[in-house]
């Protein structure tokens, strides 16, 4: 809601983020995206960027609907920060949410960013609760291609069960 995103722009103005509109108006975000881009340059000049969402993506053509997507959330330690992050699953689902919306022409940055999060997380992800909220969200296409693509193009082992779980067919 707009009072939260207030007191988030002011929080994050006091770490030095601002925002980053590329040109565009910050009702162009509001209407049209489902974040608002920060960036800021620290003293050695590298730029950091971070995006504020208010939710996974946008409405159409299929609401997106994650009930538990916070309930599993934990609080992380960041620069003497406490960080709300998403779970393992969450992050897949932000993951490939984004992968459908910028998927034109084939992008590997969020396949490699999903191969990161396998790696990382391995065994403790839940690919059951994956495979149904996928399929529940229609994103089950999405999620395929992405574990596919880890798996064919970085040689990240994919379970073929989870695979044909998630395989949209032949036509798809």
């Amino acid at each position: 809601n707009p009072e939260d995103m207030l007191l988030v722009e002011k929080l994050i103005s006091q770490i030095g983020y601002k925002k980053y509109l590329t040109g565009y108006s910050e009702n162009y975000y509001r209407l049209y995206h489902y974040h608002m881009p920060y960036e800021r340059t620290d003293k050695y000049g590298r730029q950091f960027f971070c995006e504020i969402h208010w939710a996974l993506s946008l409405p159409s053509p299929n609401i997106i609907l994650f009930p538990d997507i916070w309930k599993n959330a934990s609080m992380q330690k960041v620069n003497d920060m406490s960080v709300l992050c998403l779970s393992p699953e969450g992050m897949f689902f932000s993951l490939i949410t984004q992968l459908r919306r910028h998927n034109r022409p084939f992008s590997l940055r969020y396949i490699c960013d999903i191969y990161r999060l396998i790696k990382l997380y391995g065994s403790r992800i839940d690919w059951g609760y994956i495979i149904k909220e996928s399929k529940r969200n229609r994103l089950k296409s999405t999620a395929y291609l992405a574990l596919y693509s880890v798996k064919e193009i970085l040689g990240m082992p994919v379970s073929e069960e989870i695979l044909t779980s998630l395989n949209p067919g032949l036509i798809r």
